[in-house]
């Protein structure tokens, strides 16, 4: 996965993994119901707080979309809207939980990841085709402790393709607190579909891609990309 440039540096619903099955069909549902699950938490004291981020390309950080997170005290709750995509191309998000934000250097990014302080997970948010006018809606959920969207190669990550040695499991232990992560939501692309594996394009950080983009847990022919992100920092206390 590219680093994620901060400044100062970084659904189809029936399908995804490490997701509440009773969520909002889509993801102007979504924002309604982030909308009313903010209100109706607030009044009963959760402690529910929702932000909204700009979404930009990794290439040239052009600002194309929205992303808005809602943190209770159990869960996370996002949805992206989002354009410039590639038509009819296939697409995933995936959460990037940085737990200890703190214990990153000049900003949470890639790097960060690798470093057990941090407490860094990546897991599966969402996915599915696009349509021909390159615009994505995207939404999903995440509670604490899930690790169920935790897939390879980030299960098992291979430290000889960063020059270390040895594996890491950056599943970890998932999302720890909602209220104080830094929580990066990054857009995948995987190319045209394939007939026969749109399911695992949608669905999975490897499927369709070679293996060069897929830090060797694929062999197939599209080349996929990050190409776009929000980043929703924690609320300062």
């Amino acid at each position: 996965m590219k680093r994620i440039i901060l400044m100062p540096i970084l659904i189809l619903f029936g399908l995804t993994m490490g997701c509440d099955s009773d969520m909002p069909t889509t993801a102007e549902e979504a924002d309604r119901s982030i909308k009313t699950d903010d209100l109706v938490a607030e009044k009963r004291g959760f402690g529910a707080s929702a932000n909204t981020a700009p979404v930009y390309t990794f290439d040239g950080m052009k600002e194309v979309g929205s992303s808005t997170l809602l943190r209770t005290h159990s869960n996370v709750r996002m949805t992206i809207k989002t354009s410039g995509l590639d038509p009819h191309g296939t697409y995933t998000v995936w959460w990037v939980i940085f737990n200890n934000p703190d214990e990153c250097e000049n900003g949470c990014g890639e790097p960060d990841l690798f470093n057990d302080d941090v407490g860094g997970s990546v897991l599966y948010a969402a996915g599915h085709a696009i349509g021909g006018n390159g615009k994505g809606n995207f939404a999903g959920s995440l509670r604490t402790g899930d690790i169920s969207g935790c897939q390879a190669p980030w299960d098992a990550f291979d430290l000889t393709l960063i020059d270390e040695e040895g594996e890491l499991d950056m599943c970890r232990e998932g999302l720890i607190d909602p209220q104080s992560a830094e929580i990066h939501l990054v857009v995948r692309t995987h190319g045209e579909k394939i007939p026969g594996m749109v399911n695992e394009q949608i669905n999975t950080f490897a499927g369709g891609c070679t293996a060069e983009s897929s830090f060797g847990a694929s062999n197939g022919p599209n080349e996929c990309v990050d190409q776009q992100f929000a980043i929703h920092f924690p609320e300062a206390n």
